[in-house]
């Protein structure tokens, strides 16, 4: 609203972090979100995640091909214009809050753990090869 009033009409990146945020940093605050219990597996292979259809978990996307600019968006301008962020762990229960809501069927959410390409239901399968291999 601020932009609008003060007539500046110019384009913004807004859907970055205000400062650089690499992959260990946004996995531990979006589980500081929580109080859940966690382990953490790290698997930076991305031929053993394609191996096993992982290559796109949102948030994470593998920087290749098509998507090798994904992570690298810059929001120099619209902080330099004094738009703002949203902390993540309040985007994180946002989303948390909004997944246990009504707006999600059943069904969607089943889709998540239940069935052959679920990630949650390979996830175990996943990891033993992994640490097989």
């Amino acid at each position: 609203i601020r932009l609008v009033e003060q007539r500046n009409t110019s384009t913004f990146n807004v859907v970055a972090p205000d400062s650089e945020m690499g992959m260990h940093a946004f996995v531990h605050g979006a589980h500081a979100a929580t109080s859940s219990a966690v382990s953490w597996v790290m698997i930076p292979d991305y031929e053993f995640l394609k191996e096993h259809n992982v290559p796109y978990i949102i948030p994470w996307i593998m920087p290749v091909d098509d998507n090798y600019g994904s992570a690298r968006a810059n929001n120099n301008h619209a902080i330099a214009n004094g738009l703002t962020f949203t902390p993540l762990a309040q985007i994180c229960m946002d989303v948390l809050s909004w997944w246990h809501s009504d707006a999600v069927t059943d069904e969607r959410r089943s889709r998540l753990t239940e069935g052959e390409q679920s990630i949650m239901a390979r996830e175990a399968e996943i990891i033993a090869a992994w640490r097989s291999r």
